[in-house]
């Protein structure tokens, strides 16, 4: 637990208000200790985060104890105590207005500093509605220093607040940063007005050779369904030129089953095996499976990333047990319909109403999946067994055909991690119906999350054709 009489703060509270606020402390802790793994499952966060609202409700209701003191925290050079402090502040009468001051008095910090400053910031403010940051996104976005101003676009989109004016300011700002980060704004929002000069803009940094920045404005185009970012892909790969993780990923989302030729060129890289177990899980086409099987074999090393891969295109039910012997007895004969236990928890089953009651907030811990297993003889059998279900122009995740339905399953799966519900929401960008623009963000809080997936689902209800 955070000891909060540890730190150099001048103010003093009462023995049981200090415990109180080191309980608040190591409640937004360990919530942001989750979100830093991509790896982990993100059912625990709604407990997690009631536990936030308990602890810091408890420290609202008594400003008289807490205020001067919470006003120190904002001011504090320990980023936990910001974070703490603004997250408190920003519920407070006139909260804003004072963390606007400490805002304007940080310009004595260096460069690292001020990015661990603005990170705590801005989970500091995602305790109130973006609409009431904004004096504060304003102060930033005039700034200076180009890392404010790239904070100020990133958080318009990460917010998803459209301020038109002042995201054409930050798109034309001379930084290359800072409108290379409006431009993904530009993407989530799904301003579509904006297509063209993003395009020019995807080739001109391109052109000078600034690829981090041609990867932001490909991801933007992608969000906003611009089918450049897969054509240049393309194109750099015919002429035999290396492409990044994240302009892989976006060509493998487009889905065309012509791009084989080059995700073979891309898995007999042996540097590049991790590369390519996401662009091949993302590809989803059956023609995948030889090659990330072949994998097992030549990557030891990235066994388990590798059979991952296998099993989000085909949900076969091959586990790593430790009796293996009697695991393969077992297993191969089983059915692929009898597979899909990543569906069994669809969207279907999703209760938003009891999301408002405080059972649903208890601590609810999800059954650990099996882990596929690592052993390619008990894949290359399987796949000699169940391939023939596999219709070769055809993309699959977990074992079904890939659509918007499958992605919104997997978006509300309790075993879904923050890396693969990041790429769903990128897929779901380009399903009918469903873009332009990044419906919400994979870490938002985990009630809101809830709340734009059932929105999502009436959506896919009401189309008519929800196929990507």
């Amino acid at each position: 637990m955070f000891d909060i009489q540890n730190d150099s703060l001048q103010g003093s509270l009462p023995v049981e208000a200090q415990h109180a606020m080191d309980r608040f402390i190591s409640a937004l802790d360990r919530r942001e200790d989750f979100l830093n793994d991509p790896f982990a499952a993100w059912s625990p966060l709604a407990a997690m985060e009631q536990r936030i609202w308990e602890c810091g409700g408890e420290i609202l209701a008594q400003p008289e104890i807490y205020a001067d003191f919470i006003r120190e925290m904002t001011s504090s050079r320990d980023t936990r105590l910001v974070r703490a402090g603004i997250w408190l502040s920003a519920l407070m009468d006139q909260g804003i207005e004072q963390i606007g001051t400490v805002l304007e008095n940080t310009d004595d910090l260096d460069e690292p500093e001020t990015a661990a400053f603005l990170k705590a910031l801005g989970r500091g403010l995602e305790s109130v509605a973006g609409e009431k940051t904004l004096p504060l996104i304003y102060i930033l976005a005039r700034a200076k220093d180009p890392v404010r101003r790239t904070f100020a676009a990133a958080y318009l989109g990460y917010r998803r607040l459209n301020i038109p004016m002042l995201l054409l300011t930050l798109i034309e700002d001379d930084d290359e940063a800072v409108a290379a980060e409006a431009a993904i704004t530009a993407g989530k929002l799904g301003v579509i007005e904006l297509r063209p000069r993003l395009e020019n803009s995807m080739r001109e940094r391109y052109r000078t050779g600034d690829l981090a920045g041609r990867d932001h404005l490909a991801l933007a185009l992608h969000l906003l369904g611009s089918p450049l970012p897969g054509l240049h892909a393309r194109a750099c790969l015919q002429a035999q030129e290396p492409i990044s993780n994240r302009l892989a990923m976006l060509m493998a989302i487009d889905g065309r089953m012509e791009d084989e030729v080059f995700f073979h060129q891309m898995a007999a890289n042996p540097e590049q095996p991790k590369f390519c177990r996401h662009i091949l899980a993302a590809w989803g086409f059956p023609q995948a499976v030889p090659m990330l099987i072949d994998a097992l074999s030549e990557h030891p090393d990235k066994s388990a990333a590798v059979a991952d891969a296998l099993y989000q295109i085909t949900a076969a039910p091959l586990w790593h047990r430790d009796d293996t012997a009697l695991a393969d007895a077992e297993v191969i004969t089983e059915d692929l319909e009898d597979a899909e236990a990543f569906d069994e928890e669809s969207l279907d089953s999703l209760d938003m109403e009891s999301l408002d009651g405080e059972d649903s907030l208890e601590m609810h811990t999800a059954e650990e999946p099996p882990q596929p297993s690592i052993d390619p003889m008990r894949w290359h059998h399987w796949w000699l067994d169940h391939q023939d279900r596999f219709d070769s122009e055809t993309r699959y995740r977990f074992g079904r055909p890939l659509h918007a339905d499958v992605l919104l399953s997997q978006l509300g799966s309790e075993h879904g991690c923050l890396r693969e519900r990041r790429r769903a929401l990128w897929e779901l960008a380009r399903c009918k119906g469903f873009g332009p623009g990044m419906a919400f963000e994979p870490d938002w809080w985990s009630q809101h999350q809830y709340h734009y997936l059932a929105i999502l689902k009436e959506r896919l209800n009401g189309a008519s054709d929800p196929e990507a």
